[in-house]
């Protein structure tokens, strides 16, 4: 995991990239794409150590980016899958080996149409959830982004229904429930789903279809590449009660809250779409 702000100018971006900025109508949103794309790919240069500019971005069959592959793509192992997402001046970026993560980021702020939302997107047990809150917005927000992650991770986005599974809205964060077509009778217990600490304005989450998974946080600085050494999300089985490393970069695992450490105040720069869940302007 990288996390970021979107204050910073755009870098390593590429003639295509800005062209499809151009296209967009609103500054903020040009700005946006440019900063996340760079950023992604800086990333992922790190990650794979290749240049920036030799990796090439596709958009799979539902929008979501992927690396592409044969002579076009970088040199690098099989199956890096990764995902981005940002709201409210921030970003998100996951990245993982063997897997396809899916993460999600949103400003919580209040909006007049959330009951419509979860009545139209939450599965009842999750409407019974954010009701009963302490703190109905931000458990909105919290079962919005946990849900977003699922999604996004498994490839197919809101046409697998966003009522046809349940997440939960308190610690912690766990997919309980999938009901979608093709879902396995323990399709649940498939599913690693961590809350990422974000602060009281933002939630966060991060998921990926693997029975455990490690993730390590780490911050997106101007001016420098992450060592691609390591890799934050990992296929291979975590045993239950492992201990994990001590220091800054110890993982916590099995759907406890991550710290994110988001750096810096919120900046003003509007609402996210909420309401068109996974656009391709949001995620890369």
């Amino acid at each position: 995991m990288w996390h970021g702000t979107l204050d910073a100018s755009p870098e390593a971006v590429t003639p295509a990239e800005e062209a499809r900025a151009r296209a967009m109508r609103s500054a903020r949103r040009r700005h946006e794409f440019l900063v996340c794309r760079g950023a992604l790919r800086r990333i992922l240069a790190g990650v794979l150590d290749v240049d920036p500019l030799a990796i090439a971005i596709l958009e799979g069959a539902h929008g979501k980016p992927r690396l592409a592959t044969g002579p076009a793509g970088p040199r690098r192992p099989p199956a890096v899958g990764f995902n981005l997402s940002h709201s409210g001046g921030r970003f998100v970026v996951a990245v993982a080996l063997g897997m396809e993560p899916g993460v999600d980021v949103e400003r919580v702020r209040p909006r007049r149409n959330l009951a419509r939302l979860a009545r139209r997107f939450f599965s009842p047990s999750e409407r019974r959830a954010v009701g009963s809150a302490p703190d109905p917005l931000g458990a909105f927000f919290r079962v919005w982004a946990r849900k977003e992650a699922v999604i996004k991770a498994d490839g197919r986005g809101v046409s697998i229904g966003l009522d046809r599974f349940d997440v939960t809205e308190g610690e912690p964060a766990a997919l309980l429930e999938a009901r979608w077509e093709g879902a396995a009778p323990d399709e649940a217990s498939h599913w690693s789903l961590h809350a990422l600490k974000s602060g009281p304005d933002h939630a966060a989450a991060v998921a990926v279809r693997s029975r455990s998974a490690e993730v390590v946080v780490r911050s997106a600085l101007p001016g420098s590449n992450p060592p691609c050494a390591r890799v934050p999300l990992r296929a291979d089985p975590v045993e239950e009660g492992t201990r994990p490393r001590s220091g800054r970069d110890a993982p916590k695992r099995h759907g406890r809250e991550v710290e994110a450490g988001f750096p810096g105040p919120d900046p003003e720069t509007g609402p996210s779409p909420i309401g068109a869940p996974s656009s391709a302007a949001r995620n890369g």
